[in-house]
C-alpha cells in the first residue's frame, strides 16, 4: 500500500529534528481525534488532551494533523523524479566549481552529498508547480472540511488570503489517482491558487521541495508562517535515515533521538 502523506501544523507546532521517537501518550481528557483521510498527533500530550478538541489543540500547537493519501502514486513519481535531476545537477555544479577554484580532482561521477532546496518556482516546470498549488489546496480543502472552524482562526474570518472559506472548492481534497508518470494535474477549474494566491505571504524561498541524500538534514528550527505543510515523496522503504521530529513546547531541549515517531518517519 502507497504511504503518500503529509503532516499539518501551526509554526508553534512545527519545531522539528530530523530523526526518531515515540510519542507520549496522552493521559488527561480526550485521545486524538480521526476522521476520514485525517488523523491528529498528541505534541504537547497534557496540553493538547486537555484542550477541547483538535482544533483548538492544532491552533495553539499542541497537536498536528496528519492526511493520508494526499497525493497519488503517479504524482509522488513525477515530482520525485523531477526534483532529483535538478538536485543531482545543482550537486554536479557544485563539485565542478569546487574542481575550478581548488584544482581538486573530481571524478565524473561526484556530487557533493547533503541537501538541495529550491523555491518551486525556480525548481520545477510549470506544470509540476501546478501540482504543488494543487497539493496545498488538497490540503487546505480536507483540513477546512475536517475542522472548519480551524482555519479561520489561523488566517481570519474572511478567507484563506484572497479567497473566502466559501469559495474553497469541496471536491479539491483528493488526489488524481489515474494521472500518469509526469503528467502532473492541472490547477482546478475555478483557478483557485494557494501558491499563487496574492492575499497570502509564505517564508521567503517557500513553497520549497527537499531532496536529501546521506548527510542532508534540516536543524532544529521552528516555523514561522500560520500553516505548515510538509508533504512526503518518496516510500519509506526506498531509504535509510531520515525523519521529521516534533517535540513538545514543555521540553527544554529537542528529543536526543526524535520527535514522535512511526508515521511521520519519512522527510
Amino acid at each position: 500500500m502507497y504511504r503518500s502523506f503529509a503532516a499539518v501544523g501551526t509554526a508553534a507546532a512545527t519545531r522539528a529534528a530530523m530523526s526518531h521517537a515515540s510519542h507520549a501518550s496522552a493521559s488527561a481528557d480526550r485521545r486524538p481525534q480521526t476522521g476520514p483521510g485525517w488523523a491528529e498527533v498528541f505534541i504537547s500530550p497534557r496540553r493538547a488532551a486537555s484542550t477541547d478538541g483538535a482544533a483548538k489543540s492544532v491552533a495553539a500547537g499542541h497537536s498536528l494533523l496528519v492526511l493520508s493519501g494526499l497525493a497519488s502514486p503517479a504524482e509522488c513519481q513525477a515530482l520525485r523524479g523531477e526534483t532529483s535531476e535538478v538536485a543531482f545537477a545543482s550537486r554536479r555544479r557544485s563539485a565542478v566549481v569546487r574542481k575550478a577554484l581548488f584544482e581538486e580532482s573530481v571524478p565524473g561521477s561526484a556530487v557533493a552529498p547533503g541537501q538541495v532546496r529550491m523555491p518551486i518556482s525556480e525548481m520545477l516546470s510549470l506544470g509540476s508547480q501546478r501540482l504543488c498549488d494543487g497539493l496545498l489546496l488538497r490540503s487546505v480543502t480536507r483540513v477546512h472540511r475536517a475542522l472548519p472552524t480551524l482555519l479561520p482562526v489561523l488566517f481570519g474570518e474572511a478567507g484563506i488570503g484572497n479567497t473566502p472559506w466559501e469559495g474553497i472548492p469541496p471536491d479539491q481534497d483528493k488526489p488524481a489517482r489515474d494521472a500518469p508518470p509526469r503528467t502532473p494535474v492541472a490547477s482546478p477549474a475555478n483557478n483557485m491558487s494557494i501558491a499563487r494566491n496574492p492575499g497570502l505571504v509564505f517564508t521567503p524561498g517557500e513553497p520549497a521541495c527537499n531532496v536529501y541524500t546521506e548527510g542532508g538534514q534540516f536543524k532544529s528550527h521552528e516555523d514561522g508562517g500560520s500553516l505548515t505543510v510538509l508533504v512526503v515523496l518518496s516510500e519509506r522503504a526506498e531509504y535509510g535515515g531520515g525523519g521529521t521530529g516534533f517535540w513538545s513546547k514543555d521540553a527544554v531541549e529537542p528529543p536526543a533521538s526524535g520527535g514522535w515517531g512511526g508515521a511521520l518517519s519519512a522527510a
